[in-house]
């Protein structure tokens, strides 16, 4: 069981939510609105997946056909990333070897509340 919606300014994602490694052959789609006038500045604090094999793919708006902004894999933290509307669509897969740790993702938002 994994994805759901938020509708704060502030928050996080983290997946697996135990210390367990996350399964294998997983689709999971999250969903990010914060207030109608901002944006969001999402920003990675651990990532640990099979590289090029399971992804977490962010985008700039609430679903999976929104401009991409990223695909990462791996267990380098990239940069932190800004939507240009007050929606995120976050996607995570995983193929059908190696489980690894997973990521945890934060979220603000920036400008108008």
């Amino acid at each position: 069981e994994c994805g759901g919606r938020f509708h704060t300014d502030f928050g996080s994602i983290t997946y697996p939510e135990t210390d367990d490694l996350y399964p294998n052959e997983v689709r999971c789609n999250w969903v990010v609105i914060v207030s109608s006038k901002a944006t969001i500045e999402l920003k990675f604090t651990s990532l640990n997946t099979e590289n090029s094999h399971d992804v977490v793919e962010i985008r700039d708006g609430d679903s999976n056909s929104s401009p991409g902004l990223g695909s990462y894999s791996g267990d380098s933290l990239p940069p932190s990333m800004r939507t240009t509307t007050n929606k995120a669509f976050v996607h995570f897969s995983s193929d059908s070897s190696t489980q690894l740790k997973g990521f945890t993702l934060t979220w603000n938002s920036i400008g108008k509340h």
